[in-house]
């Protein structure tokens, strides 16, 4: 898996602010994206979940889900 910022970058940026978004970038074939979606955040009434739209290969198949910190 491709995770953004990486640690030396993720280090700087932490330095100057309390919050820095983290990026997991995987192809997993034949995966559902949102029976994964229901499995990580069955206990969460705030995340949410994008996906694209139709189109092309290169911009149509992302799936984006998250949830907020109760921390902030």
């Amino acid at each position: 898996m491709d995770i953004l910022p990486k640690k030396k970058k993720f280090i700087h940026l932490a330095a100057a602010s309390s919050r820095i978004p983290v990026l997991g970038e995987e192809h997993i074939p034949d995966l559902d994206p949102f029976l994964l979606f229901k499995e990580l955040f069955k206990n969460s009434n705030r995340s949410f979940l994008l996906e694209s739209g139709k189109g092309p290969i290169e911009t149509a198949h992302y799936s984006i889900f998250g949830s907020s910190n109760p921390n902030y």
